[in-house]
């Protein structure tokens, strides 16, 4: 870590970072080592810390909490962890306090997969996302997270919602089972007045969502009257036909549309191709359907 850290500060002209903590002999120590190297990067502007079925101490979060806050010139920030089993709230708080001294961020990827964090956790961050009010590109990745539920995503929604510059936003939610109709109720409200939105991804493979959370999202996309790429990945859930005519004729009212994905199979409803029609557009329309 000491050796790494001697590296990074005479690297005086670099601009982006990418650091990868799992299964390795780094002591919290020489972590530390690490990130209190980073201050010293006058030029840096984009991070991306990557930690993976690790262990992260108290004294670690704090210190990268701290590092946020020194980085003046940091726009970017991507955090991941993955597999981390003792996610917790005081991780949680500690990303919080390093969001509440960034409010410059233009982009900001949070990913928990596989992680213990609950809705607790994500309501700590959505206090510091409501912040970040020059926020442009957000994604959120709660893949396989069982301890999440409605209550806590429409938390990040709610503070999603008062961010008017966001142009780009991905919600991943797949495998998890606390995610049912409530979330679209959410979602289209939240939504409802903006239209600024150009990519919006979400995924809700093996998640509790029915023909009503479709007709809710359906009644979403009409509102992103500015989109031009969108992707839905409805892998695995209880969708019908009906559902399917309602998100085709959402879509077909988006008229710089120029990019779609959507992934339909193993629908536990029946889904046919002839609901799937062609809509006209404007532009040329890569479209990918998975059925």
């Amino acid at each position: 870590g000491q050796y790494i850290a001697e590296a990074l500060k005479q690297c005086k002209n670099l601009k982006s970072l990418l650091l990868s903590f799992g299964d390795t002999d780094l002591s919290d120590n020489g972590v530390i080592s690490i990130f209190e190297a980073i201050p010293s990067l006058l030029r840096l502007n984009a991070i991306d810390l990557n930690f993976h079925e690790t262990v992260l101490s108290d004294s670690v979060e704090s210190c990268l909490s701290d590092v946020m806050a020194l980085r003046p010139s940091l726009i970017k920030l991507q955090l991941k962890y993955f597999s981390c089993k003792l996610f917790s709230n005081m991780n949680a708080e500690m990303i919080l306090h390093g969001l509440q001294s960034r409010t410059n961020l233009t982009q900001l990827l949070l990913c928990f997969q596989s992680t213990t964090i609950d809705d607790e956790c994500l309501a700590s961050l959505a206090t510091g996302i409501n912040g970040l009010t020059l926020l442009s590109q957000f994604s959120i990745d709660l893949s396989s997270c069982s301890s999440i539920s409605d209550r806590g995503c429409s938390k990040i929604l709610e503070a999603i919602s008062n961010i008017v510059t966001n142009s780009s936003l991905r919600l991943i939610f797949p495998h998890c089972t606390g995610i049912t109709n409530e979330i679209m109720d959410c979602l289209h409200r939240v939504i409802r007045s903006r239209n600024v939105i150009k990519e919006f991804e979400i995924d809700l493979a093996y998640t509790f969502i029915t023909d009503d959370g479709i007709l809710d999202l359906s009644k979403m996309i009409r509102n992103l009257s500015q989109c031009e790429a969108f992707s839905l990945n409805l892998h695995h859930t209880e969708i019908i036909d009906r559902s399917i005519v309602e998100v085709a004729d959402s879509l077909s009212g988006l008229r710089f549309l120029t990019k779609l994905t959507l992934i339909l199979s193993e629908c536990v409803g029946p889904v046919s191709y002839t609901h799937l029609r062609a809509h006209e557009t404007g532009r040329n329309l890569v479209c990918r359907l998975l059925l």
